[in-house]
């Protein structure tokens, strides 16, 4: 008993000491405020330590990351924002103490820094081209900030005049929970097609072609708003079940963006395909890598539309000018000689001359073709309803004239009007017979390796192998959930903020007859639906479950039931 009793005290007394030395210690606070900075109201931010008051300090560089030192915390402590008079935002939950010297880069009103984010197992190994630089870009369960600042009369003409091709001068900073990094003297400019008709837009950013001024290995990015997404999830689900099947393409990450004195809410980053994107993708970011010319698909340009003609890989002949009337685009020169459509030309030719009945078919194709590289792709625009891929718009994708191998490899991109978001009809590509997907049969490259007896039976099993192995409830709805939960905080402040642009979508849909203007696979109905709803949105968890009440926008989750049941009992009546 007397044992029991001095150890006791011992006890208390080291309690004691241990509380007197972290009353005594400092730590260096830093959070960052999503509120703006830099010449608007002055605010004042400051951390409650055990309910004591300390003021914080903008950082030199970075004027929305505040920083300072205070005593340790005994028993939590929490940010404040003042703005005005007897106006103070104070988090409503406590932060846990922390022995370490400073605290990460945290976030006002975001009470975590990081998550728990499970991978997707793959499906394939990469394709055996593909040998990326992995860097610390996208951070699995991390949400960085990235903050624009420049002259603000520069981005309000750029907003105005949305259609225009107007590059801004500024200042780029991006803050995550380990790293702040500034680059000054970016261009900074307004990015897509049809995104620009949004009330938040996307962004290109473009850093300088100098080492100390990169981004973890990139100089190309684009800021993706999101804005035909009430889940916010597509896209990020999108690439991550890419990379499950092995394809090479750009990752995506979320980030939250502020310009000057106006926070933008919340976006997706991901990599433009600039140099170095293919040193980076196939060369492990070796600098002395010979890149070859790398081919977009742009679905068509006023002046190939007069042709009739649209980026669907059709053989025009030996006739170069007609693949240069804008429906293509050289994304990215070779290293080597000038740039030039040949090599795309050669391609479509050979697509229109290959064999699909020989011994040898498979053979011919593989060695001019990274077959896989497209069927998979093909599987996937189909199983994740793609409407705005290759199959049902000829849109969004690249080829790319891989030097080392002298093969090509297609390359899917642009994945924001995926599970159902977008225009087709909503029973056409969910029926799980893939041959009723809008505009599969309609384009020259998917139809004749569909000829050919090998590719059609090899297309058929990776539609059934990514079925059961991933794309199902079972496998990507533990995955979705986790993202939801991370999200959901920066998805109710987006959804607050007022936007910078203006909806020229509905407008555009009445009295432009944008309906009718859609590609002959989209459905108008579908369409119609599409524009109305812009402006309208679904609460985050309808928009994750559903139904929405939208034929343009099924739930995540609704349509991944949909689309992975049907296409399980199509390949079991077919092969019982």
């Amino acid at each position: 008993m007397r044992l029991t009793l001095i150890a006791c005290a011992v006890v208390t007394v080291v309690s004691a000491v241990s509380i007197r030395e972290r009353e005594q210690r400092n730590t260096t606070y830093n959070v960052v405020s999503l509120e703006g900075g830099g010449g608007g109201e002055q605010q004042d931010v400051s951390v409650i330590v055990d309910n004591k008051t300390y003021p914080l300090v903008p950082s030199e560089e970075i004027p929305i990351l505040y920083t300072g030192s205070a005593p340790v915390a005994t028993n939590g402590y929490s940010y404040a924002i003042s703005s005005g008079q007897n106006n103070t935002k104070v988090e409503p939950f406590t932060r846990n103490p922390t022995n370490e010297p400073a605290t990460p880069n945290e976030t006002f009103g975001r009470s975590w820094n990081t998550k728990n984010i499970s991978k997707l197992e793959p499906v394939y190994p990469h394709i055996r081209a593909m040998d990326r630089l992995e860097t610390p870009i996208h951070i699995d369960g991390e949400i960085p900030t990235i903050y624009i600042s420049g002259n603000q009369t520069d981005f309000d003409y750029m907003h105005e005049n949305v259609f225009d091709e107007i590059t801004v001068k500024a200042n780029f900073s991006y803050i995550s929970p380990k790293d702040t990094q500034v680059i000054n003297n970016i261009d900074f400019e307004l990015a897509g097609r049809s995104s620009r008709w949004f009330p938040k837009v996307s962004y290109n950013i473009k850093l300088k072609k100098d080492e100390e001024d990169e981004l973890y290995n990139y100089r190309r990015l684009k800021l993706r708003a999101l804005p035909n997404d009430d889940s916010y999830l597509r896209e990020k689900l999108g690439y991550d079940v890419i990379e499950a099947v092995g394809l090479a393409t750009t990752k995506f990450s979320f980030v939250r963006v502020v310009l000057n004195d106006q926070p933008l809410g919340l976006y997706g980053l991901i990599e433009t395909f600039k140099d170095p994107w293919l040193q980076n993708e196939f060369a492990h970011g070796d600098e002395n890598y010979e890149n070859g010319p790398l081919y977009q698909g742009s679905y068509l340009s006023p002046v190939s539309s007069r042709e009739g003609l649209i980026s669907d890989l059709s053989y025009y002949g030996d006739n170069i000018t007609k693949y240069e009337l804008g429906q293509y685009k050289i994304k990215e020169d070779p290293a080597k000689g000038e740039p030039s459509f040949q090599l795309l030309m050669d391609f479509t030719k050979f697509i229109s001359e290959a064999p699909t009945n020989t011994s040898d078919a498979v053979e011919v194709w593989q060695k001019t073709f990274d077959t896989d590289s497209f069927l998979r792709s093909m599987a996937l625009e189909v199983l994740l309803g793609f409407s705005d891929g290759y199959a049902a718009t000829a849109d969004n994708y690249y080829i790319y004239y891989e030097p080392n191998s002298s093969r090509y490899i297609y390359i899917p991109s642009d994945i924001d009007m995926t599970f159902g978001s977008g225009y087709l009809n909503f029973s056409a590509m969910t029926s799980g017979n893939y041959s009723t997907f809008p505009g599969l049969y309609s384009r020259p490259l998917i139809t004749k390796m569909l000829q050919v007896p090998g590719f059609k039976t090899q297309f058929e099993d990776m539609l059934l192998e990514i079925t059961q192995k991933l794309f199902n409830p079972e496998k990507l709805n533990p995955h979705i959930d986790q993202l939801a939960e991370m999200i959901a905080v920066d998805v109710e402040w987006d959804k607050t903020l007022p936007r910078v642009s203006k909806n020229l979508f509905f407008a555009g849909a009445e009295n432009q007859g944008l309906v009718d203007m859609v590609p002959s696979n989209m459905d108008r109905n579908t369409a119609l639906d599409f524009y109305h709803r812009i402006g309208n949105p679904v609460p985050l968890e309808v928009a994750i479950e559903g139904p929405t009440g939208y034929i343009s926008l099924p739930g995540l989750k609704e349509f991944i039931k949909i689309q992975s049941e049907n296409t399980l009992n199509f390949f079991n009546k077919k092969n019982p």
